[in-house]
């Protein structure tokens, strides 16, 4: 493999670099090494920042915001290994702190960490650092660290059994404590910090008054805490279905205000990898969605015409007399936080009747509307109904297809059943499952050949087509095909998913679909083009842009992500017919970045993926790729790379690497 050198940059701008990096003084600072040329012809080609340290085989590798943590290894970190922490050996790990263009050691022997947006938070077992943390005369002890700018500082001693029942959300870190004397009535074992106040832990308050309570956050969503409560633990019945033998009745917390309170939906869901939602609707309010375990809820049918909760019509007119006989299903329900806080009794969670899976979708509603929400459906849970079957023309009587089911967040819930609305989704790439929130629509991609029908204006062919939808259309809502770009407007797609400011839909272009080569100097029809989609603000009633560069990514898995205003993605370099890199042959993944906003203009390489200099073998140069806000973390193994990146002396390392865009 080659790859084109660069010229380094001079260790005085690299320290300087260092030196000027925001919130990390008092950590203790790495050599750090890039170089940049801007002579490439086709875009300038970045090598992003090492350090003189080797990442830990198969360290975990956590983003939040503009931070970024992984772990070193002591062991392969120079040639004879390096202490980094001050204990006498190099068997530890050690965690490393990526921050904007900056890498920081946080010299202690690390046993697992957590980020929130300001702040690292690390367990370590005292007997491996070799320090009295908690200062009682021993390290025997397993304890919590925080590192909010600076050297790492003491929280509190974790019991081992629940140490890692500790969840890091945007703004707070949980984890379990309880105090000498025991709970008090209405206290929880549950305790958070705050980068602003890291040695004042607050413990959390339940709303139940006459017990005790020992919940593990689970999830977190746009600041509205998840809890689950195991009624096992608690002994007694959570959700009212007269057992005790539920592990995961759901709790909420508002993350925000300092005297919110733990406070019981009384909905048991199947456990806590189950997908929740929380959209929110100003200070203090939220549409919450959860997907209902008919099982651990009692053995309820919730999705059976006259289940609770659902008004006439709520059965698609193609599955009347189809009805679900089991109770083995997970069923959406919702509820208005705000309101269910005030008074639970008449405002309690609704039973939408919708089956889901994987994941749960809130918009907001037009003026004096709750809002909508919706799920993911399984035709196998749903009886004996395939959802999309058209019964104008008979096709897809099967029950395999995945299909996007809503409705508005009122009682009686009736919900959007009509079979041009149900249609079978594709889950492509990007980790969306087919399905996506954007700008207040429902935007999916649908699949002709499971859907039984042709969607575009190309006969006999199955595609794979984006579409959105305006559930605020209410009886009118409609999918919409066809786009604003050249030819029959159709778009065809492998992935999809919504960039972190929400601003922009991130999918490929499937050039086969369009009719016509999109990326220049390649005639033929077979690649996928990156696109950052928008509504066009100027067409009030709705118009789906498509902009992007002229450069074939990579089928299949584009890896296509926004970072500040630039976007990043794969691109092979035979599918685009060019050496990107300049290294002579065109058998290169290069990671590359563009300008959303100047697409067609700005296309810069950032690095090499992997190589196949031989045509016999590939090599991956950067198995690990990972995002913050601000940047991309890229895990390079020094072999293929063909450089000791961390100047030990060998080629045998993997290696953080980093550039901030």
């Amino acid at each position: 493999m080659t790859i084109r050198k660069l010229a380094r940059s001079s260790a005085v701008a690299a320290t300087a670099l260092l030196a000027g990096a925001a919130g990390l003084t008092g950590c203790d600072q790495l050599d750090v090494f890039g170089w940049f040329d801007d002579d490439s012809g086709g875009g300038a080609l970045f090598i992003p920042f090492g350090t003189s340290v080797s990442a830990a085989f198969g360290t975990p590798i956590v983003t939040r915001g503009n931070l970024g943590m992984y772990l070193a290894s002591e062991a392969t970190t120079g040639a004879a290994g390096r202490d980094l922490n001050g204990d006498g050996d190099t068997a530890d790990q050690v965690a490393v702190l990526v921050s904007g263009s900056a890498q920081s050691t946080i010299p202690v022997a690390t046993e697992s960490f957590q980020l929130t947006r300001f702040a690292a938070y690390l367990v370590v077992d005292e007997d491996k650092d070799g320090r009295d943390w908690n200062f009682d005369g021993q390290t025997d002890d397993l304890v919590l660290l925080v590192s909010a700018g600076g050297a790492a500082s003491f929280v509190s001693v974790l019991d081992v059994a629940t140490a890692s029942q500790s969840f890091a959300t945007e703004d707070r870190f949980y984890f379990k404590n309880v105090p000498v004397g025991g709970l008090m009535p209405g206290e929880t074992d549950l305790l958070y910090t705050t980068a602003f106040t890291p040695g004042f832990p607050q413990r959390l308050l339940s709303a139940d008054a006459t017990n005790t309570l020992e919940p593990t956050v689970f999830a977190s969503d746009e600041g509205l805490a998840f809890l689950a409560q195991d009624e096992g633990t608690e002994g007694r019945d959570l959700n009212g279905d007269g057992d005790l033998n539920d592990g995961v009745v759901v709790a909420l917390l508002e993350e925000r205000d300092p005297t919110a309170m733990v406070v019981n939906t009384g909905l048991a869901v199947s456990n806590t990898g189950t997908p929740v939602r929380a959209m929110s609707r100003g200070a203090g309010d939220w549409l919450v969605g959860l997907l209902v375990s008919e099982a651990r809820q009692g053995g309820t049918n919730f999705n059976t015409p006259g289940a609770i909760d659902l008004g006439a019509g709520w059965q698609p007119s193609q599955c009347s007399g189809l009805g679900d006989g089991d109770t083995g299903d997970d069923v959406l329900h919702f509820l208005e936080y705000a309101a269910f806080v005030a008074d639970p009794v008449t405002n309690p969670p609704r039973n939408t009747g919708l089956v889901g899976v994987n994941r749960i979708f809130a918009v907001p509603g037009a003026a004096g509307s709750p809002g909508y929400v919706g799920t993911l459906s399984d035709e196998q849970d749903e009886g004996n109904c395939s959802l999309n079957r058209d019964p104008g023309n008979g096709n897809d009587t099967d029950q395999v297809d995945q299909v996007l089911r809503w409705t508005e967040a009122v009682a009686p819930v009736v919900p959007f059943g009509d079979v041009d609305e149900l249609v079978a989704l594709a889950a492509v790439n990007g980790g969306t499952f087919g399905a996506t929130e954007f700008d207040g629509r429902f935007v999916a991609v649908v699949d002709e050949a499971a859907d039984s029908r042709n969607h575009d204006a190309v006969p006999a062919v199955n595609n794979l087509l984006l579409a959105w939808l305006d559930p605020r259309d209410g009886a009118a809502a409609a999918w919409t095909y066809s786009h604003s770009v050249p030819g029959a407007g159709f778009v065809g797609t492998d992935y999809m998913t919504a960039s972190r400011s929400g601003d922009r839909l991130l999918a490929t272009i499937d050039e086969n679909v369009t009719g016509f080569s999109l990326n220049a100097g390649d005639p033929d029809i077979a690649d996928v083009v990156p696109a950052f989609a928008r509504f066009d603000p100027f067409q009030p009633s709705g118009d789906l842009d498509f902009p992007g560069p002229a450069v074939a990514a990579v089928t299949g898995d584009a890896l296509l992500r926004m970072v500040n205003r630039s976007a990043v993605y794969q691109v092979n370099e035979n599918e685009d017919r060019k050496d990107w890199n300049e290294d002579g042959d065109r058998n290169d993944v290069v990671l590359v970045r563009t300008s959303v906003d100047v697409p067609s203009s700005t296309v810069f390489v950032i690095t090499v993926i992997s190589t196949d200099a031989s045509n016999t073998n590939t090599f991956t140069v950067v198995p690990r790729i990972e995002f913050t806000d601000s940047g991309v973390l890229l895990l390079t193994n020094e072999g293929p790379f063909g450089e000791d990146i961390n100047f030990d002396g060998d080629l045998s390392d993997f290696v953080m690497q980093f550039v901030s865009l």
